[in-house]
């Protein structure tokens, strides 16, 4: 497997690479045509300029006997073929129809040698006018272009050829080649330095936040600052740091609930193993009162291990959420009629005030249960005389606010009203508002509670059904 530093480099070392290969291939591949089509078209330009002065200077030679003319002849061919040379690069050449060159009869300071005009003589019969070939003799390439002097059916008419090589622009080439192989090296040097570079920018933090998470893994400290400025992984530093953070928290209120569960679970088995033993060994006389603490404290470990494992539940999402699309005002009636039988219980009086409009909320009825009776009844407990219950509409949401008329929240205790096993003054276990947090969370909704002129007030918001 390889690592993240060797899976940025190699793609940049291979485009750093095989790209200015491919540049230095197709440059030369194009400028070598470009040249060749430039070859091609000055050789046919200096056939046609030529063509016409030539047969004019050398038209009576074919007919000529006397050596001494013909020799005058070739002195003026001569001077044609030195005042000819319109291209660069082109050489022109005089074949008897037999084979033999006449001209020129020195060739050392030209691209000629004896085995390129052997290969010339092969194909003069091939020649034909304002038609090019391409011939190959020791790894060289020329371009040749030839026709007689004239077309009447005459012996010894002599062919005119003109050759142009192909590789006369190679000394070019390789300087050409050489500065563009050494910039290109340069490049591709300077280019995998900023590849080691920036894989060093990804891969070192990417391995801090592996050494971190593995550290976290085996709770550990670890230190991880968020020095990058890539943004992804800056992105992920903070996440990190932000998961830690809440794991960190996490174990704590585990700690946390864990001794407070096992206090809470402590009394009530104390008070029944107390009042147990004491009827076995017949210190009690009055067994029935004892009977009934006993009781009394059993209901209350009955109630504590229900309310722990609905958090247990919902903590580790192994509640079966089934939400439906429910009238809010229709749910309400039933849980107002419910909770008015407690209030009589406590002689205390339910004010509801429905809302004006209807309302349909993603419903479950078992954590709605959860969220309103719990907030519902530690309003009465704390009530003087009555609670009051409306349904209100904000944005996206329904609030669902309950009002009490009691002597409010102390303010000390209003930070942790929802932490679990946190008891304010009058009350319980501590887990009962824990759990409507929860299950209103659950229910992608929020709650919280504040002060009023009036009492203390919790408001349930819960999203709308769109």
């Amino acid at each position: 497997m390889k690592s993240i530093k060797k899976k940025i480099l190699l793609p940049f070392i291979l485009i750093l690479t095989i790209t200015p290969l491919i540049t230095l291939a197709s440059f030369n591949i194009l400028v070598r045509n470009y040249i060749i089509d430039g070859i091609v078209k000055q050789l046919e330009n200096t056939v046609k300029t030529t063509q016409t002065l030539i047969k004019t200077e050398l038209a009576d030679t074919i007919y000529e006997t006397d050596p001494e003319k013909i020799n005058q002849r070739i002195s003026d061919l001569n001077r044609i073929l030195r005042t000819s040379k319109i291209a660069l690069n082109t050489e022109l050449l005089l074949y008897k129809e037999s084979g033999e060159m006449i001209y020129p009869v020195d060739y050392q300071n030209t691209f000629l040698d004896s085995s390129l005009i052997s290969k010339v003589r092969e194909i003069l019969p091939e020649l034909e006018v304002d038609k090019t070939k391409t011939i190959a003799v020791g790894g060289k390439k020329f371009i040749v272009m030839g026709y007689k002097l004239t077309l009447l059916p005459l012996n010894n008419i002599p062919y005119v050829v003109f050759i142009s090589s192909v590789d006369v622009a190679d000394p070019i080439f390789s300087t050409t080649n050489m500065v563009l192989i050494t910039v290109m090296l340069l490049g591709i040097g300077i280019g995998i330095l900023f590849a080691y570079h920036f894989a060093n920018r990804v891969a070192i933090p990417i391995k801090d936040l592996c050494q971190a998470t593995h550290r976290i893994g085996e709770r550990r400290e670890f230190v991880l600052e968020n020095k990058s400025d890539i943004q992804e992984i800056k992105q992920l530093t903070d996440s990190i740091l932000m998961m830690s953070n809440r794991i960190e928290t996490y174990d704590k209120a585990q700690k946390s609930f864990l001794q407070n569960a096992s206090h809470e679970l402590k009394t009530p088995l104390m008070s029944i193993q107390g009042y147990a033993e004491a009827i076995e060994n017949g210190i009690i006389p009055d067994v029935k009162s004892a009977a009934i603490i006993i009781k009394n404290e059993s209901k209350k470990l009955d109630q504590l291990l229900t309310e722990l494992l609905i958090l247990s539940r919902i903590d580790n999402q192994n509640y079966e959420l089934e939400l439906k699309k429910t009238s809010l005002n229709e749910i309400m009636k039933e849980y107002i009629a419910r909770l008015e039988g407690i209030a009589l219980k406590v002689k205390k009086k339910i004010n509801y005030i429905p809302p004006v409009q209807q309302f349909e909320i993603p419903f479950d009825e078992s954590l709605f249960t959860q969220i309103f009776m719990n907030v519902a009844n530690n309003a009465l407990r704390y009530a003087k005389e009555t609670v009051t219950i409306s349904i209100s509409k904000s944005g996206d949401n329904a609030v669902i606010e309950i009002q009490d008329d009691g002597p409010g929240i102390n303010s000390k205790d209003l930070p942790y009203l929802f932490e679990r096993f946190y008891k304010g003054e009058g009350g319980q276990f501590g887990l009962g508002l824990a759990i409507a947090n929860s299950a209103t969370q659950a229910m992608k909704g929020t709650i919280k509670a504040l002060n009023t002129d009036k009492g203390a007030k919790f408001e349930i918001t819960l999203p709308i059904w769109v």
